[in-house]
């Protein structure tokens, strides 16, 4: 499943053609039993999309999860703690971006020291 969810954003992102990609993408969806008005509006919106391709992909670890804390499947607890670990992830968000480095160099005693922070 995740080679095909990363063929379909190749298509959609490279070559062009997103129309295309867009298709396939609402094929796709429905193959997963959704209808099509849900498909196409999914197809639609990038970081929806992004939020249900991750909440699928991680729908086994979820539900492992969920299960070891105790909460039998089909429980208010467990449709709580799914819903609050799907919620909870971090989707969206750019990865962090590394500290800049400040750099001086200076020659102490003949010698060249560069000193980093």
């Amino acid at each position: 499943m995740a080679k095909m969810i990363l063929v379909l954003i190749f298509l959609g992102a490279v070559c062009g053609c997103q129309s295309e990609g867009k298709t396939k993408t609402i094929e796709w969806l429905q193959q997963q039993g959704m209808d099509k008005g849900s498909a196409t509006l999914l197809a639609s919106n990038k970081p929806a999309l992004r939020q249900y391709l991750m909440n699928k992909s991680m729908a086994p670890q979820d539900d492992t999860y969920c299960q070891s804390l105790g909460a039998k499947v089909g429980s208010d607890a467990y449709v709580q703690c799914r819903t609050s670990v799907s919620a909870n992830r971090p989707v969206n968000d750019p990865p962090p971006r590394p500290k800049p480095v400040n750099c001086t160099s200076n020659i102490v005693l003949g010698a060249l020291r560069t000193t980093c922070q």
